[in-house]
């Protein structure tokens, strides 16, 4: 994102670089934290049908899923879909308080949306976590943006749009 500011405007790639800078051991403890929330192997997506919304739930736990694509994403959209689906719903497990979550993938007009639902709490604030913020970037980086409607007491809904 730098890198891409630094013509433009060498004053906002500073600024990408700083908070880069303040992120990075705030992400490097999360990871560590979160080393066995990796991406799914083979056999579990296998398992899973290969689908980015079915795998992050058969790796990660709990949710229904709405819908899901008639055929695969490009690789990279799959990986970011199924990273958008994993940390909402280790969200949803570890903040949440919910009682049910809801998954969706779809493809239409040449974009893939996840959606991930649930009915708990809200109140979830990208600037309070790098969990959120390293989503928002994984998929700002495939030219997609995200989104995060949580407001307290209704509930959290994120949206990942990813050109696919």
């Amino acid at each position: 994102m730098a890198r891409a500011k630094l013509d433009e405007d060498a004053s906002g790639a500073r600024e990408t670089l700083s908070a880069a800078q303040d992120d990075l051991p705030r992400g490097l403890e999360g990871l560590r934290e979160n080393s066995a929330w990796a991406a799914p192997g083979p056999a579990d997506r296998a398992r899973a049908g290969a689908r980015p919304g079915r795998a992050a739930l058969t790796h990660h736990g709990a949710g229904e899923i709405e819908e899901l694509p008639s055929q695969r994403l490009a690789s990279a959209v799959e990986a970011a879909a199924y990273y958008v689906v994993a940390e909402a719903i280790t969200n949803v497990a570890k903040y949440a308080q919910a009682s049910h979550a809801k998954v969706a993938v779809r493809r239409s007009n040449g974009t893939a949306t996840v959606t991930v639902r649930d009915d708990g709490v809200g109140g979830a604030d990208p600037a309070r976590g790098s969990g959120l913020r390293g989503l928002a970037a994984r998929v700002e980086a495939l030219n997609g943006r995200l989104e995060i409607d949580s407001q307290p007491d209704g509930g959290t809904v994120v949206t990942a749009q990813i050109p696919s």
